[in-house]
């Protein structure tokens, strides 16, 4: 959930997602997502991997930092990623209201 803000005032996520670069040379991954207790996030990871080599790859961490909030929020629920279209729909409606989002 985005309610708190960073020291550059841009919004932070309270679930506690880590980013951590993995630099093994012909690794699959060349960053990893973990949750507060440094489980991975599948979704974000494997969306990361599958982005690389499309577009720059400062667009590729920009979308990854609009990602990790609502798949955070989904986590905080127990809600699942890739549920149903007409829930993830739902999902992202409360996700946006919560946020403050005027729908």
């Amino acid at each position: 959930m985005l309610v708190q803000r960073g020291a550059d005032g841009r919004f932070r996520s309270t679930v506690g997602f880590r980013k951590l670069r993995v630099p093994i040379p012909d690794n699959r991954y060349e960053l990893l997502v973990f949750d507060k207790d440094w489980q991975l996030v599948a979704p974000a990871n494997e969306w990361y991997r599958l982005r690389k080599g499309v577009g720059s790859p400062r667009t590729r961490e920009t979308y990854l930092a609009m990602l990790l909030p609502f798949l955070g929020y989904l986590a905080e629920r127990s809600w699942r990623w890739d549920a149903e279209p007409h829930l993830i729909r739902d999902h992202t409606r409360r996700f946006l209201l919560d946020s403050g989002c005027a729908i």
